[in-house]
């Protein structure tokens, strides 16, 4: 399957949008494929069609576009792109010295003057608008995924964290789903409703199993790690890496 998804999919496509698809629908093919064994033989058939009908490209592209619009509200709780920041006077992140130098080769690059200290506690929008371009330009210009391996393996890690972290509603409810669908066969299948007690077997305890470590940690892992923060974390790597082409190199 995943040698199909390669040859259909770039890079990027399959890293920050395809993946996270799977992801969220993992629990539910789990959970159908334990609990109703005959649907395994045709599993791989069902995929093919998935992926021949564009239904996935199709959802990749949905939680792209749901990723890209909650961006703003993202950026805003961030206190502004990532890169701004990195960028800004106030900010300490990086030291004087290196942000100095960034300055000076985004300043010859753009034939700008970069705002001082006092321009940018002046008017902190129109001083954002400089640096937000700057962004644009170092954007433009590590397009060249040979050239800059580092800074597109940042923006894929952060492509795919931020597409995730937007669909978790989505893949709490596919999960929690799933969780329902588990209880409901295991209720029919293995406890007696007249005598309400439990027939285990050793295929019984194994589907169990399998099912409840597919599962909870995907509930768990959906509620307390896919968040904020990470997706801050990933996101900030990415504008690190960015500026970092303006020393000429990415390490």
């Amino acid at each position: 399957m995943l040698e199909q998804l390669k040859s259909l999919f770039d890079a990027y496509t399959l890293n920050a949008r395809v993946k996270p698809v799977l992801i969220i629908i993992f629990p539910m093919f789990s959970i159908i494929l334990i609990w109703f064994p005959e649907t395994r033989d045709s599993y791989n058939t069902v995929i093919t069609l998935i992926i021949s009908f564009g239904i996935l490209s199709l959802f990749s592209n949905y939680f792209a576009t749901v990723g890209r619009k909650k961006e703003i509200l993202l950026f805003h709780k961030m206190g502004g792109n990532p890169a701004t920041t990195l960028l800004r006077h106030n900010d300490n992140t990086i030291d004087k010295l290196t942000k100095n130098r960034y300055h000076s080769f985004l300043s010859g690059r753009l034939s700008t003057t970069f705002p001082s200290i006092e321009d940018e506690k002046g008017n902190s929008e129109l001083t954002d608008e400089v640096y937000d371009s700057a962004i644009r330009y170092l954007r433009n210009f590590s397009r060249d995924n040979v050239k800059y391996p580092l800074v597109f393996k940042e923006n894929m890690n952060y492509g795919f964290a931020r597409n995730l972290y937007s669909s978790k509603l989505f893949g709490v409810t596919i999960t929690i789903i799933s969780l329902i669908l588990f209880l409901f066969r295991f209720y029919i299948k293995y406890v007696k409703v007249n005598q309400f007690h439990i027939i285990f077997n050793d295929i019984a305890i194994l589907d169990t199993l399998l099912s409840l470590l597919v599962v909870f940690p995907m509930l768990i892992i959906w509620i307390f790690f896919i968040n904020i923060d990470w997706v801050k974390e990933r996101a900030f790597a990415y504008a690190r890496a960015l500026l970092e082409i303006c020393e000429g190199s990415e390490s």
